[in-house]
Order: structure tokens, then sequence, then C-alpha cells
């Protein structure tokens, strides 16, 4: 008993670290039609890109200017910085940020990251939300690339392809970059197979008539890609809408 305990158990792992990938590696190859959206449709929609801070006085400026030399529309772009009841001088830095396109959405008191998401969405004019955090870097495409897949009316959301920047080449940052590699080979495969249920939270567009209160306990990464699906639109993987974050060095960051 203990024998086919072990076998079962091994074959289990084996599926859930290779098994599944391969599955969809198969499924995607026999699949007669995939999904695709055409490309090269001008389509830019009035954006709200919604910074969640606490704390960031040392990164929420260059963080704006990074959003701020994506190549997309002056008049077609909005940024919300949502401080969570910061106490250092983010909220001061970004309330004298000269650039109408730019506003602060604060808390006097502190409502988690979902919490101040929920707040800065009452606020927001455009009809596409893109979350996104102070760590993470935008390439000069990113917008127009994220938004491109709404330009199908049965798509909901869309993921960003997240890279991630290795400082330090630690036991924990090379098994997170491993892993990475393979979730982001899996995404493409069911973003393809119109299976993708997940997100990046660094990189996350959804519609926003299609965007639900989200719990407290729980992140964005987790809720809207299945809150899209609840109310029948596809998430898509953009594999072109390029972000770049950290890859944690030790495992007290990764923790």
């Amino acid at each position: 008993m203990i024998f086919w305990i072990s076998i079962f158990s091994l074959m289990f792992l084996l599926y859930i670290y290779l098994g599944y990938f391969f599955l969809l590696k198969a499924l995607d190859y026999v699949k007669s039609s995939q999904y695709s959206y055409e490309g090269g449709v001008s389509f830019e929609p009035m954006v709200t890109v919604i910074l969640a801070v606490f704390n960031e006085s040392e990164a929420v400026i260059s963080r704006i200017e990074n959003i701020l030399e994506c190549n997309y529309p002056n008049e077609s772009l909005e940024i919300l910085v949502a401080s969570d009841g910061s106490s250092d001088e983010t909220n001061g830095l970004v309330s004298k940020f000269n650039n109408k396109r730019v506003k602060l959405v604060s808390s006097t008191e502190r409502l988690g990251k979902s919490g101040i998401q929920n707040l800065a969405v009452k606020f927001a004019k455009g009809s596409i939300l893109i979350f996104t955090d102070a760590d993470t870097r935008f390439s000069n495409g990113f917008i127009k690339e994220i938004v491109e897949p709404l330009n199908d009316p049965g798509v909901g959301g869309v993921d960003g392809h997240l890279l991630f920047n290795v400082k330090l080449q630690s036991g924990i940052s090379q098994g997170q970059s491993y892993y990475w590699s393979q979730e982001l080979k899996i995404r493409t495969l069911e973003s393809n197979l119109e299976l993708l249920a997940v997100s990046s939270g660094a990189c996350l567009a959804v519609r926003r008539t299609l965007f639900r209160h989200l719990n407290s306990v729980a992140g964005e990464d987790c809720l809207i890609p299945l809150d899209v699906l609840d109310q029948g639109y596809s998430m898509i993987h953009a594999s072109k809408a390029i972000a770049y974050d950290q890859m944690p060095e030790g495992s007290l960051k990764e923790f």
C-alpha cells in the first residue's frame, strides 16, 4: 500500500510540474481553431492606470514618469495614484507633480491594497482600467499592446507579459525564474485555448464595466480574472505587452 501511495503521489507531482504543461501543448496542437485577435487596428480607448502605493516616496515619481513615457495619446491616458494611508512624502510628491493626467486618490486610514483600489475605481474616467505596482516598469508600447485585445467585444480582461530582472543569482531567484518562465508559457497556451483564469496584478487590464468590488482578503490578480469569466467574457494573455519587475533575492522577500 505504501508503494502504490508513493507511486500515485509521484505521478500527481509530475502532473503538477510537467504533465499539465504538456497536456496544454497537446490540446493546443490538435485544436483546429485557436483564439487570435487582429493586430494593427487603431484602438485607443480612454485608459485609467491605477497605481496602488503605500509609503513609496522613493519610487513613485519615477514610476509615474515611466507610465507617461508610454506611447499612448495624452488625451486618452489618466493615472490615479491610490495612496493607502501613506505616512511618508508620497502624497505630497504626487500632489506637486505638474501634469493634469496624474491625480492623487488617498485615504487617511489603511484600507489594504484591494480597499484603496476599490476607492480609486470610483474616480476613474477610463473605460479600461490598468492595475499596476510601484516597482513595475512598463515598456514603451505596453499600454497600446494590453488594450488591443479589448477591441474584441468578447474579451473582458488582458494579462500583460511580466518579465523579472534578476540582480542576484540566489537559489530563491533561480527557482522563481524557472517557475515564472514555465508560468508564462502556460498562460500563453491557456490564452490560445481560451482557458486563462489568472493574471499578474502588476500588469492587468479590465473593462471598467466588468470590475466588481474587490474583497479585502484577496488580490486583484486572483479575483478580477474570475469575475471576467463569471460574466461571460474571456481573459487573454498579451505576450507583446511587456512589463518588468524585480525578482525576489531572498526567502524573506519571497515570503
